[in-house]
């Protein structure tokens, strides 16, 4: 019975009709009884419509878009690039990223050129890891372009079919965000 007011009180919050993005808090008391649900307002997700996959949709976070551009600006005129974390639902066809890393150990970074070292190696992934209890996942890899836009380069689409031919046998889709002045692009390749 406790549990069924605890759902009915989440459900209906949760399933009502929201225009503004956030969290709901439901806590519970000692004998397990909701003691007030609170609504509690975020910034909203910005959403990406890949070309390559377009009824798919791409959610990230404030926070992830900060980091990468952060990490642009900081590395100019170098490129940087790092790996994304979050969830993914291919019934609903959308990937919901929520953290965006920095360049891992080993990465090898020039003016036209970036290898990414190996992911989870940043003190940040393995925190982002062990919080979340490992529900957080690897969704793809991030990086910049120093100068012009976001469009994939011939090197970028080599990369994200190499990408996607490890994903596939998983049925992942593989996911690659470019950030460029003023341009940030998100590139989907589907198994």
């Amino acid at each position: 019975m406790r549990l069924e007011q605890h759902a009915s009180v989440a459900c209906t919050a949760i399933l009502g009709d929201r225009s503004e993005a956030g969290i709901l808090l439901n806590p519970l008391d000692d004998r397990l009884r909701p003691t007030g649900a609170r609504w509690i307002p975020m910034i909203p997700f910005t959403i990406f419509r890949p070309a390559t996959a377009k009824d798919w949709e791409i959610r990230i976070s404030p926070a992830a878009l900060a980091t990468m551009s952060g990490e642009r600006s900081a590395a100019l005129p170098v490129e940087t690039g790092g790996y994304l974390y979050g969830a993914w639902d291919p019934h609903r066809r959308v990937i919901t990223i929520v953290h965006a890393s920095s360049l891992p150990p080993g990465s090898v970074a020039t003016e036209n050129r970036l290898e990414l070292g190996g992911a989870g190696g940043t003190l940040a992934e393995r925190r982002l890891t062990r919080l979340t209890r490992g529900r957080t996942y690897l969704c793809g890899t991030w990086h910049s372009h120093p100068n012009g836009s976001a469009d994939m380069s011939g090197r970028d689409y080599r990369a994200l079919t190499e990408h996607a031919e490890k994903d596939a046998p998983e049925l992942r889709p593989t996911l690659m965000v470019i950030v460029a002045d003023g341009d940030i692009q998100a590139h989907v390749r589907l198994p």
